[in-house]
């Protein structure tokens, strides 16, 4: 049996509204790219040269920038999972339910939208995904730098991995998409006749979504999201598949009990093995730590798992990034017995009500919605914001498609070898270690 672990797919409507894997590249695009990009999405931002400075004094500065604006979009990947699930993504769910989903997935469809945004409505995505401190430009240099990076690392062979996150801008085909637009993204955008084709266009992008997630997403978009009212539509899809450095034996997988909470219990399919890994007592979160890589070490999948059964909200409102990044830099090697449930999640999220409380307000009003940076007139507002998402674990992998109180007691380093039983609710996530970004991520409440 394949392992296996599939996230994915936010999609972003736009429709009339009633008014109007790296830490670090060397080298950069050709300057005068950047320069076609500052002329098209930078407003009062004076180009990148001023006449007098050598190409190669510009490249070095590119490059400077490009390193900067790496550094900045992968921390506001970071904090924008946390403000997420701050502003609801979590509450999505009941208190016994489980979660998955894949934030890298939502970020990079508002990073699609931020692209096309103009005065409020790009400062409010600007605080979202945690631009303050780059331009527009550098986010898209950042953001094709990435998608370049990974292209190049897959075609090379460099990673033992399976990992696809792809964008598409969608536009109808009456829209009169600036040119400069079409020049930036022009791997990115397609043209639809979703005015007059509705139909044939769902069928476009639900396969698209399919292609990328090697057939784990269907059915994205409905008649009740895409119809002849559609003006644009951003989609992004997301697919990873790993095999796990230390494979598990089917043989060890065997029914467990699965502490639900203290009133209630059920029967999770456990997977077991005894390995060395790096693991961390966190007292700041009242949990253990657990990191399990994939093959090439280059992503690994981490389990968060609370003291008790009735633990997981405690540790949920302790956690922050800076408490994550403490526990993950605090791991060390350890001979560890592990049981990790064998389970399947698929789940759709409407994410209109979290992006909402999260600050995003004026993309979904008719009134105050400005993407006018796509077609350089007003008049696009959000419809709604659809997030899929799949995950598959076992035996020899993953593939996936998308805290006030203190409590007194000390969770010291243990000596020798410890256990880690996921036999009760816990948090995990899939974690990139060259972008240092969490890709996907859930929690496992109920082994139903």
């Amino acid at each position: 049996m394949e392992g296996r672990l599939i996230v994915v797919v936010l999609c972003v409507i736009l429709s009339h509204g009633y008014a109007a894997s790296v830490r670090s590249v060397k080298g950069s695009p050709p300057l005068g790219e950047r320069v076609s990009q500052e002329e098209c999405l930078s407003e009062g931002i004076p180009l990148l040269g001023n006449g007098s400075e050598s190409n190669a004094t510009l490249t070095r500065r590119s490059a400077n920038q490009d390193d900067k604006a790496l550094t900045a979009l992968f921390a506001g990947q970071m904090q924008f999972i946390f403000n997420a699930s701050n502003s609801g993504v979590q509450s999505n769910k009941g208190a016994t339910e489980n979660l998955f989903f894949s934030p890298m997935s939502i970020y990079s469809a508002l990073l699609l939208a931020y692209f096309g945004a103009n005065n409020r409505t790009e400062n409010q995505l600007t605080d979202v995904l945690g631009f303050q401190n780059m331009d527009k430009v550098g986010a898209v240099q950042a953001y094709k730098l990435v998608k370049f990076t990974r292209q190049l690392m897959r075609v090379a062979g460099l990673v033992k991995y399976d990992f696809d996150i792809a964008n598409r801008l969608y536009f109808n085909e009456d829209e009169n998409v600036r040119s400069c637009i079409k020049d930036i993204f022009n791997e990115d955008i397609e043209m639809l006749n979703f005015s007059f084709q509705p139909v044939e266009a769902r069928t476009r992008i639900n396969q698209w979504v399919e292609d990328v997630t090697n057939n784990k997403i269907k059915d994205l978009v409905t008649a009740d999201t895409i119809n002849a009212n559609t003006r644009i539509a951003l989609v992004n899809a997301a697919y990873f598949k790993g095999q796990w450095a230390s494979q598990f034996k089917v043989a060890n997988t065997r029914l467990t009990s699965f502490a639900i909470n203290n009133k209630e219990e059920g029967v999770a399919n456990m997977m077991f093995q005894k390995g060395r890994f790096r693991h961390a007592a966190v007292e700041e979160l009242q949990a253990n730590l657990l990191e399990m890589p994939f093959q090439g070490d280059d992503v690994s999948f981490f389990a968060l798992l609370p003291e008790g059964s009735n633990g997981l909200e405690e540790t949920v409102n302790r956690l922050t990034l800076d408490t994550l990044r403490n526990a993950m830099a605090n791991t060390f090697p350890l001979t560890v017995d592990v049981g990790i449930p064998k389970f399947r999640m698929e789940q759709t999220l409407s994410l209109r009500n979290v992006l909402v409380k999260m600050g995003l307000t004026d993309m979904f009003d008719s009134l105050s919605a400005d993407f006018s940076g796509f077609s350089g007139v007003p008049g696009l507002k959000f419809d709604a914001a659809t997030h899929k998402a799949f995950i598959e674990v076992n035996e020899e992998g993953s593939e996936a498609a998308a805290a006030t109180a203190l409590v007194a007691f000390r969770m010291a380093r243990p000596l020798n070898g410890v256990k880690f039983i996921c036999n009760h609710p816990f948090m995990f996530f899939i974690y990139d270690n060259l972008s240092e970004s969490i890709l996907f991520m859930g929690v496992y409440r109920n082994p139903k």
